[in-house]
């Protein structure tokens, strides 16, 4: 433990150093890999001795932002004028514009006619050549990735054309680039012979790369079918996915595979990079094991992946080039933090991640390089495309070697941790033997007290029984759930009519008088443990019924589960609910039979009244016209006067009645409204006047009231009270009716001169059809009061 912490502090130690050495390597690298660029000259000369001229810094570039510019519009001095001297090769980055390189070349007349012009990088989408056709217009050649390798002008993975110049004069040439990929273009002009040569020997350096990377792959496939180890299927998923990503940029598919279909390459070419990048992600997680060591980032690094995977959709659709600079950028931070935490471990004595840091650091050197460029962010050489598929190699040797470490130190921890196990076991098999001797002892003790508990307990269920047996009421104990019969007493016996010396063959299903109770019966002795005051009927062998009321609650007897019951014959109480039952139904039909006749009633009494209106409104009309012509007869007036006083009181009569009828009604509601209390009395005085003789009728009322108030009920109240004080006050005296508010309420005082109600009648004065004996000569029905009492 000493010796590995030294190691740490000397890691820590060098940190510093080693941190400086990397910044240093790879600032040597960009140096390096920085274009160098001849100056601009008028023109590039050609001749004979001439074999390859790099364009990069000898060319001017304009942007053309709506992509709308012909070469025609080359010539217009305004557009001239706009273009601006390239220092290097073109690195636009993600750009949707079109971008025109003029470059300018001399033929001598001493060299060959013939030249080649080689454009890369392979995944651009229009790459089109103007030279000049010596008629003052421009030969065009046009081809790029988007159109079928069987169109190209030459037969090989990058844009190659043959252009002719014409010798003796400077010759301006322009290239026009486009493309939804990476505008990232560099061209190179060769002699026909040094193109070939360069174009074999590369081709062949290629090969080398792609037979190197296809031994490594097969490599790990075998180290998986040996170890079974899921991260050497990740590994090789990475591999292979980075190897169709090489052959695709490199130009060998288009060129090979799918000559005809421009579309699949590209496609092909999205997915490798989005399952590259995810895969890699993935594979780093695993490899740097940070699911142990820092959870955080192994969920970011897990999530980044699978955002890689999902994008991976965009290619099928040609929309890669919308994710493209995310993926890149994801990508190339990916690889600075896993140099970052690999460079970690390494100086915390982590030998095994060394091996992972060489490879991380060589991808980038090399595709971190190639990374800024995509991104337009970076010029370097072309070559170093080349140099980085090359690269490839021993990143994905470093990467195995890391995984066979990883696996000799996983196999050498548990060929330990077996030794180790080993041993732990037989200190504890020592230890068990030593533990069973006790433990042997202990049983024997227990064995003992096993025996004194289960005396204990069958002493307990004797006396269990012998309550059982002595309980007045029935009881019995069954089994819990199959309901076999284990005890019950005498009463049990008599109630279920079961011998007691034959129970055992019976159980609690057979004495169900509706067998569907006994589900939910088990559920609530399942759930809550008893059931308390159930009603259920049961069985009265063979045939008959009983009513009884349950409890059951579960314990344990003779060591088994099962239900102590104890029932209740509630059958006669049951028989005493039915009867009762019966006769509340017959009560109710009664009242209804009683409801009935009062409904017949009121019927027979609305016919009655209307009957008897209609000859009365006869009658009373023919008196008003016989009144009319008799006038001069002072004793036929009279008798007409009876007859009309004959009428109103029968037609008073009817309304009490109907008031009375009305009161009585179960369905009569208030038809509440607002009004003056003091006109309608006003007007009820103005009705009785005529017919009250020589009695005035005196209302005092100071100021309006205002009441809310069934105003019919209340004219028949008031109607009343006014025609009993007439009735009973002597010929001249005056009925008073006063009226009195105090903003809360109104109250009507009807004050008459008449002989007064004595005391033994008071009591009687509001019930139905009571009439005092001072009354035997006044007519009435003995309803006035008891209505103006039910309506006040």
């Amino acid at each position: 433990m000493e010796e590995d912490r030294g190691e740490i502090r000397d890691g820590m130690a060098n940190t510093p150093r080693i941190l400086g050495g990397l910044i240093a390597l790879l600032l040597l690298t960009v140096i390096l890999t920085a274009p160098a660029h001849a100056a601009l000259a008028e023109a590039i000369p050609l001749n004979g001795d001439t074999m390859r001229v790099d364009l990069g810094g000898r060319w001017d570039v304009l942007r053309d932002d709506g992509a709308s510019l012909t070469i025609d519009d080359m010539a217009r001095p305004q557009i001239a004028a706009r273009f601006r001297h390239l220092a290097g090769n073109l690195a636009a980055g993600y750009d949707n514009a079109a971008f025109w390189l003029r470059f300018t070349v001399e033929r001598q007349p001493s060299a060959d006619a013939r030249w080649v012009i080689e454009v890369k990088m392979p995944y651009l989408d229009h790459v089109g050549l103007y030279t000049p056709n010596g008629t003052g217009g421009f030969t065009v050649i046009k081809t790029g990735d988007r159109t079928p390798f069987s169109t190209r002008p030459v037969a090989h993975r990058a844009f190659v054309f043959i252009p002719r110049f014409a010798a003796g004069s400077p010759q301006t040439a322009y290239l026009r680039i486009q493309s939804t990929s990476t505008v990232t273009a560099s061209a190179k002009i060769w002699a026909d012979a040094a193109f070939a040569e360069g174009a074999s020997r590369e081709s062949f350096l290629l090969g080398l790369i792609n037979g190197f990377l296809t031994c490594i792959i097969l490599f790990s496939l075998f180290q998986y079918a040996l170890k079974r180890d899921g991260i050497y299927l990740y590994y090789t998923a990475y591999i292979v996915a980075s190897e169709i990503l090489y052959v695709t940029v490199t130009g060998y598919v288009s060129q090979y595979v799918v000559p005809d279909s421009p579309l699949t390459a590209n496609i092909l070419a999205g997915l490798a990079v989005c399952t590259s990048a995810g895969l890699w992600l993935m594979f780093v997680s695993r490899v740097l094991d940070l699911a142990n060591t820092r959870p955080v980032l192994d969920r970011a690094y897990r999530s980044a992946g699978w955002l890689m995977l999902v994008a991976a959709t965009t290619a099928l659709f040609d929309q890669f080039h919308r994710v493209a600079p995310l993926i890149h950028s994801i990508f190339l931070g990916s690889l600075i933090l896993s140099a970052y935490l690999a460079l970690v471990q390494s100086v915390r004595g982590d030998r095994v991640v060394q091996f992972f840091l060489a490879a991380i650091l060589v991808y980038i050197i090399t595709v971190g390089l190639i990374l800024l460029r995509m991104l337009g962010l970076y010029d370097i050489t072309p070559d170093i495309n080349l140099f980085a598929q090359a690269a490839a190699v021993p990143h994905m040797l470093f990467l195995g070697l890391g995984l066979l470490h990883r696996t000799a130190g996983i196999d050498a921890n548990r060929l330990e941790t077996a030794r180790r196990t080993e041993r732990y076991l037989e200190r504890r098999v020592a230890v068990r033997t030593a533990e069973l001797a006790d433990t042997n002892t202990t049983l024997a003790t227990e064995i003992a007290v096993r025996r004194g508990a289960e005396n204990r307990l069958r002493e307990s269920e004797r006396q269990v029984r012998a309550i059982l047996d002595a309980a007045p009421f029935p009881m019995l104990v069954a089994g819990f759930p199959d309901g076999q019969f284990m005890f019950l007493n005498q009463p049990a016996a008599d109630l279920l009519n079961v011998a007691l010396d034959d129970h055992s063959r019976f159980r609690t299903e057979d004495f169900y008088a509706d067998p569907s109770e006994r589900d939910p019966f088990l559920l609530t002795l399942r759930e809550t443990g008893c059931v308390l005051g159930a009603e259920l009927r049961v069985r009265h062998l063979p045939d008959e019924q009983r009513w009884v009321l349950l409890s059951a609650v579960r314990f344990t007897y003779r060591d088994q589960d099962a239900v102590l019951i104890c029932l209740n014959d509630i059958s006669t109480r049951k028989r005493l609910e039915e009867t009762l039952r019966l006769a509340n139904m017959r009560s109710e039909a009664a009242l209804e039979a009683g409801h009935q006749a009062l409904r017949e009633q009121r019927n027979f009494l609305a016919m009655v009244s209307h009957e008897f209106r209609v000859p009365l409104a006869i009658i009373e009309a023919a008196s008003q016209l016989l009144g009319i012509y008799i006038q001069a007869d002072e004793e036929a007036q009279d008798e007409v006067a009876k007859i009309g006083r004959a009428v109103r009181r029968m037609a008073d009569l009817i309304d009490v009645c109907l008031a009375d009828d009305r009161l009585d009604s179960t369905m009569m509601s208030l038809k509440l409204s607002t009004g003056d209390l003091g006109a309608l009395l006003t007007e009820l005085c103005e009705d009785k006047q005529p017919f009250a003789g020589n009695r005035p009728l005196a209302l005092a009322c100071d100021r309006p009231t205002a009441i809310e108030a069934d105003f019919t009920l209340l004219r028949i109240g008031f109607s009343n009270l006014i025609d009993n004080a007439l009735k009973f006050s002597p010929q001249g005296s005056p009925v008073e009716i006063t009226i009195a508010s105090d903003g809360e309420g109104a109250m009507v005082r009807v004050t008459d001169h008449g002989p007064g109600i004595s005391l033994e009648e008071q009591p009687h004065i509001f019930e139905k059809f009571f009439r005092s004996t001072k009354a035997d000569r006044v007519r009435g029905a003995g309803l006035g009061l008891y209505i103006v009492r039910r309506i006040v």
